[in-house]
């Protein structure tokens, strides 16, 4: 196959599983009207990590301790990054659940900075002001409140952030699925310590929580995973986060059409605003670089390698 043909069938498959990621935040809002996000985090992730056990085996056993650090710490972050993201969904709607996850894209090239000293673009900050007057049309009230929700939502966003910028250090001398297994089981095994310290036991799953399940574990976390870090070795790592970002996009419109949450004019402006933010980080490089000689000048490097990166949507 060319390989112009294959970077557009990557296109699709990322759009596919944007697409099955913005279903994921339906699924996981009903699952949650039954059973606690600990233990719907500690199942899902657990399954996750025994799947991809399969893809690197032999692998772990030469994994060196630095690595299996390098795996905790980045599991850590997931960690939290899915707690808060779900806590949050039990309490704010789909659609502002969705678009202020979004923001950890935008948070993502200044925690770089700190770690990496690889400074932000113009358009970084461009993109930190649209977030914020975002964020603040979705989440503050009339009382000039913030919903508990939509701050669960804000602290995963965050951790979320801190997770893909050491994913950015760690996958440039792990193998990528390696480091997801890592993350996966930390997730996994902390949202179960969780679960039990804090939260009820739920009851025995009937059927429909058993697909639902079934769909947040297998197609709304392993098939995507798989799926996104297969596509993205023939598309760039800009098209392909931006392509990522439009699950947001889905879920919105799914979240209308299942569950009848309509956004009013404030919050969609809230939204658009924080997607252009999305669109400025990932494709502003080139819109701010400077020129010489009406030359342009090369592309710095991205902050975030994500062809390297096995890019796990961050949707509960």
């Amino acid at each position: 196959m060319a390989i112009r043909n294959k970077a557009v069938v990557a296109d699709l498959a990322i759009l596919f599983a944007a697409l099955l990621w913005g279903a994921d935040y339906i699924v996981a809002k009903r699952a949650l009207e039954v059973i606690p996000p600990g233990y719907m985090n500690g199942i899902r992730f657990s399954i996750c990590a025994l799947i991809l056990f399969v893809f690197v085996g032999k692998k772990l056993l030469k994994t060196s301790p630095r690595d299996i650090i390098s795996g905790i710490l980045a599991g850590v972050m997931m960690f939290g990054g899915f707690t808060g993201q779900t806590l949050g969904l039990m309490h704010s709607s789909v659609g502002n659940n969705a678009f202020i996850t979004s923001a950890y894209v935008i948070l993502v090239p200044f925690i770089a900075w700190a770690l990496t000293r690889t400074r932000p673009g113009f358009n970084n900050f461009i993109a930190v002001f649209l977030t914020t007057v975002g964020v603040a049309m979705l989440t503050l009230q009339q009382q000039v409140s913030v919903s508990t929700g939509d701050l669960y939502t804000l602290s995963g966003a965050v951790f979320f952030a801190f997770e893909i910028a050491l994913l950015g250090v760690f996958a440039k001398r792990m193998d990528p699925f390696v480091l997801a297994f890592f993350e996966a089981a930390v997730t996994g095994i902390l949202s179960f310590a969780y679960a039990v310290a804090v939260e009820p036991v739920p009851a025995v799953p009937d059927g429909t929580l058993l697909l639902q399940l079934a769909y947040i574990t297998f197609l709304g976390s392993a098939v995507t995973h798989i799926t996104v870090t297969v596509a993205l070795k023939y598309t760039s790592s800009s098209r392909g986060a931006v392509l990522c970002a439009t699950e947001s996009v889905y879920a919105v419109i799914l979240a209308a059409l299942f569950l009848g949450e309509l956004l009013n004019l404030r919050s969609m402006t809230g939204s658009i605003l924080i997607f252009s933010a999305v669109l400025v980080t990932e494709l502003g490089e080139r819109w701010f670089s400077p020129t010489v000689s009406g030359e342009p000048s090369a592309p710095a490097p991205s902050t975030v390698p994500i062809e390297t990166v096995p890019q796990e949507s961050k949707t509960t």
